[in-house]
């Protein structure tokens, strides 16, 4: 069951062990009336399976892009963030974002964060949210973003 209304949206059906932040990230998104998207793959991507179902990927405007790791696979996970990193390569390429983002290795560590949902479900929504702001200064440099 896809749940989306114009300021949360998700593609996960499977959220066991992880509801509360899929919760509190709806009702932070209603509150402050601030998009959040939950995803599993790129939205462009409609066939694109990653071979790892407990890796999610948490978009917010200033915000880095978050990989969550809520399984016990470590190496499937560095596997599906690599290639979700890798599509969204493609994606800027397609897009013409390319000459604003650069390529992903440029890119990848100053905007993206990952987690395994064990480090971080004892933070507060508040104390996780102010881990992964991000001020977009160096993009506003680059381009009119």
């Amino acid at each position: 069951m896809k749940k989306s209304n114009s300021l949360f949206y998700t593609n996960i059906e499977n959220r066991d062990g992880v509801e509360r932040i899929f919760a509190e990230l709806e009702e932070y998104a209603r509150k402050e009336i601030n998009p959040v998207y939950i995803i599993n793959k790129p939205l462009e991507e409609k066939n694109v399976s990653y071979g790892y179902e407990k890796g999610i990927v948490v978009l917010i405007p200033k915000h880095k892009i978050m990989f969550i790791n809520y399984g016990n696979s470590e190496e499937k996970f560095e596997d599906f963030y690599e290639d979700f990193i890798e599509d969204l390569g493609q994606l800027s390429k397609k897009y013409d974002y390319m000459k604003i983002l650069g390529r992903p290795r440029q890119w990848k560590e100053e905007f993206t964060v990952t987690y395994n949902y064990e480090e971080i479900k004892t933070l507060s929504l508040s104390d996780f949210l102010k881990k992964i702001n991000y001020h977009r200064k160096k993009i506003r440099e680059k381009g009119n973003f």
